[in-house]
């Protein structure tokens, strides 16, 4: 899941026009509308939002939520989301406060607004993202198919002891798919004072997992939290949506991402074009076959310590896990350098998709065969 950004209902209530507000609290069932004062008053909102008590707080705290989040990557994925469905608001719509824009798209265009979440799942969270490559051609993952690929995920996720609980949303990318997984969690029981006594409450979590399909690219991107899971969704759909089962086994096994050129000293640190420099800032190495025991080197640049011993062996010839890189980015735009720091875990998790500038990064890992693909 993703860590909401800061919401700010003062800031939400005086940016957002009254009509919507309306148009949104008559969507609900009554009994989960805060009171009229609630919408004018951003304290009181925020005092019912945050009383689990009143019934539907919970759930427009969760929408708010979202609305609110969709402005913190320069709202850019809202006009993605325009463009992708075709919608057009006039030339308004780019002098829009970014708050209103999301605020519309999730009255008036529901299905635009949740493929941009989507997407903004993808770009930020806290969960790793992970990459394959996946030559299967143009996708139609008709409504048949995605409820093939649901019923086997319920079971999945029962066998797991994480309930049944599985809705799939599917949307259309140019050629390409994006597929959002919801799906629950392991049982978790929390305290919670009720009046002046403490009493005990199980839930199950949701999660959110994100399968992305790039055809012109030949790529599959896959976000979740757990490696079986992982392995798991990239399987179920080459079986239900590419119906090549083969195509699973094969993007498992193949390499995305090789370490060996910062291990033998053939990468090259002095970038090119607008990339005028590149640190390696990061080494995590296992100790010998146990992989669960790591040593982290960190520094401004590590390449001094290439030299060195960890726990008695060459630290180049060690079993690397993985690095980072801090890229230096001269741009037209800013006056001074631009830095952005790149996490690689092979064989194929990198943080490219959630970093600015990821194209050039990705093109000089390209060339310095650390990107393999």
């Amino acid at each position: 899941m993703t860590k909401h950004r800061v919401l700010s209902i003062k800031k939400l209530v005086f940016a957002v026009p009254w009509d919507l507000f309306v148009r949104y609290f008559e969507g609900l069932a009554p009994a989960a509308r805060p009171n009229d004062w609630a919408f004018l008053n951003p304290g009181m909102m925020e005092e019912f939002l945050q009383n689990p008590e009143n019934e539907g707080a919970s759930a427009i705290a969760e929408d708010f939520n979202r609305i609110n989040d969709l402005c913190a990557k320069g709202a850019y994925l809202l006009y993605r989301a325009l463009e992708n469905y075709s919608i057009d608001r006039g030339d308004g719509d780019r002098d829009e406060n970014p708050l209103v824009l999301s605020m519309r798209l999730f009255l008036d265009d529901r299905v635009a607004f949740e493929y941009a979440w989507s997407l903004y799942l993808l770009f930020s969270g806290t969960t790793k993202t992970w990459e394959f490559i996946f030559p299967a051609g143009p996708l139609s993952a008709p409504d048949d198919r995605i409820d093939l690929l649901r019923a086997s995920l319920q079971g999945w996720f029962q066998n797991h002891h994480e309930g049944q609980q599985c809705e799939i949303k599917r949307f259309f990318d140019g050629d390409g798919l994006v597929i959002r997984i919801t799906r629950g969690s392991t049982i978790r029981t929390v305290a919670r004072w009720r009046e002046n006594e403490v009493t005990f409450e199980a839930f199950r979590p949701a999660s959110e997992d994100i399968i992305v399909y790039e055809p012109e690219r030949s790529r599959l991107l896959v976000k979740t939290r757990l490696r079986r899971d992982r392995e798991f969704y990239v399987h179920q759909f080459a079986e239900y949506i590419a119906q090549d089962p083969e195509l699973g086994d094969r993007a498992l096994a193949t390499k995305i991402f090789s370490l060996a050129p910062f291990q033998n000293d053939s990468f090259d640190y002095r970038g090119d074009g607008v990339i005028t420099a590149v640190s390696l800032v990061e080494i995590v190495v296992a100790l010998g076959d146990l992989s669960d025991q790591t040593v982290v080197i960190r520094g401004t640049d590590v390449r001094s310590s290439l030299d060195s011993e960890v726990g008695g062996v060459p630290l180049r010839t060690a079993d690397w896990l993985r690095v980072a890189l801090r890229f230096e980015l001269k741009l037209e735009t800013r006056r001074k350098p631009h830095t952005v720091t790149i996490h690689i875990e092979p064989p194929g998790c990198s943080d490219l998709t959630e970093k600015s500038y990821s194209n050039l990064v990705e093109g000089h890992l390209r060339r310095e065969h650390v990107k393999l693909i």
